[in-house]
């Protein structure tokens, strides 16, 4: 015999109207039980046995619809565990709703970076042709640097030598003069 699982209803957190629905469906499914349903006073029968699957009688103008213990039990616990399935299903989809929420902000942010990041790029790029272009005038800069040194160390050594072999010439020629 199938027993109801020990529940606790305060953890089960149904609302007052799906608890009106329990009930009306429990009162329903218990009224179609022999012993609560109306029968004919005309004939007294003995109880029927268990039953597996429904049945149906038709007495004088009333039907009467058995439903076993057990299947009446299984529509209760599907009835108590589709409720908590459709609670499951909308706390899932405000759950699948702030994850995605939370997806497209990060998405944004990547996209920012990836801007950000190109960006840098660019400015490294434009640093690093701006330190070529400058290290070739520098380059150009030390050759004129080295040229104007080597013509002017000439001229010094033409200077020298021109005033030493003037001021020679002047002392030989002084020298050489009898005054």
């Amino acid at each position: 015999m199938h027993s109801l699982p020990l529940m606790n209803f305060k953890s089960m957190n149904l609302k007052e109207k799906e608890m009106k629905k329990l009930m009306l469906l429990i009162s329903m499914l218990l009224t179609t039980y022999s012993s609560f349903s109306q029968t004919d006073t005309t004939e007294v029968k003995t109880p029927p046995a268990p039953q597996k699957t429904l049945s149906i009688k038709t007495l004088k103008n009333d039907t009467i619809i058995g439903i076993p213990k057990t299947l009446t039990l299984y529509l209760i616990q599907d009835a108590i565990k589709a409720d908590s399935y459709a609670e499951e299903i909308v706390l899932l989809k405000k759950g699948l709703d702030i994850k995605q929420d939370i997806i497209s902000k990060q998405d944004t942010v990547i996209q920012l970076h990836k801007t950000k990041e190109n960006s840098f790029r660019k400015q490294i790029n434009d640093c690093n042709d701006l330190v070529a272009e400058q290290e070739t005038k520098i380059i150009g800069l030390e050759k004129q640097v080295t040229k104007k040194t080597k013509a002017k160390r000439f001229w010094l050594t033409v200077a020298i030598a021109a005033t030493t072999s003037i001021f020679i010439t002047h002392y030989s020629w002084k020298s050489s003069v009898p005054w």
